[in-house]
């Protein structure tokens, strides 16, 4: 009876440190995914800032890399220069722990002109000719994603202006693409559209990373939507 009842004992402990790591493990993925995903919201909101604040293109001559122009065929005096501002958020996305390498494409589109990252001369045909030449594609992104063009008679905030779609398929990417819509307002009026490209496994490649730095075998519910999770914690977050 004796040996009986500290066999019982020693099973019920071992259930208990098993359960209470699970726990432990399971509060620190919860809390490890909140703050990167904090650090993004984070970044964003720097970028923003430093848009805003960028300096006006005046040379011709030396377009700034990235820049991709619409309808508008050369720089006028509204013309901003965000190269430097796009590639370190570029940078800075790419090395987040919850991303981390998955960034696919980003992209501040303008009215008459967009920075694109990275910049290849298949870029020019990213709006596509259909759209440009029947309507900017700025325009045309406002239309479509139902972006709205100024928030004084809305009670919206500007982070639930968001758009998260996908994940989609192109470009034979593994898994897919998810798209972040990320609408920038001055003075509750919008400026431009940061667009994020991000490859869909992103958060498995983030599991399957902490699985094997904590011995866990954590995984995602196959019944989630990536997209919505994806709004929902960045406007948490905020």
């Amino acid at each position: 009876m004796i040996k009986f009842s500290r066999l019982f004992v020693m099973i019920v402990i071992s259930f208990f440190i098993a359960f209470n790591f699970t726990e432990t493990k399971k509060d620190k993925l919860e809390n490890e995914v909140e703050q990167y995903f904090r650090y993004l919201t984070d970044t964003i909101y720097r970028y923003q800032i430093n848009v805003f604040n960028s300096k006006i293109v005046t040379d011709e001559y030396n377009k700034p890399k990235g820049l991709l122009y619409f309808n508008t065929p050369t720089i006028d005096e509204k013309t901003k220069n965000i190269s430097v501002n796009i590639d370190n958020f570029f940078r800075l996305i790419n090395e987040n722990k919850i991303i981390q390498g998955n960034v696919w494409k980003v992209a501040n589109i303008y009215p008459n002109y967009m920075y694109i990252k990275p910049y290849s001369d298949k870029c020019k045909n990213r709006p596509g000719d259909k759209i440009v030449n029947c309507k900017q594609y700025f325009d045309y992104l406002l239309k479509k994603e139902k972006i709205k063009r100024n928030l004084e008679q809305s009670n919206l905030t500007v982070y639930e202006t968001m758009k998260v779609y996908g994940p989609y398929y192109k470009d034979k990417i593994k898994g897919g693409i998810i798209t972040v819509y990320y609408p920038l307002y001055f003075d509750r009026k919008i400026d431009s559209i940061l667009l994020l490209d991000i490859k869909a496994d992103f958060l498995k490649d983030f599991l399957h990373d902490f699985n094997g730095e904590n011995f866990t075998n954590f995984s995602l519910d196959k019944k989630i939507k990536l997209n919505e999770f994806i709004f929902h914690i960045l406007i948490c977050d905020i």
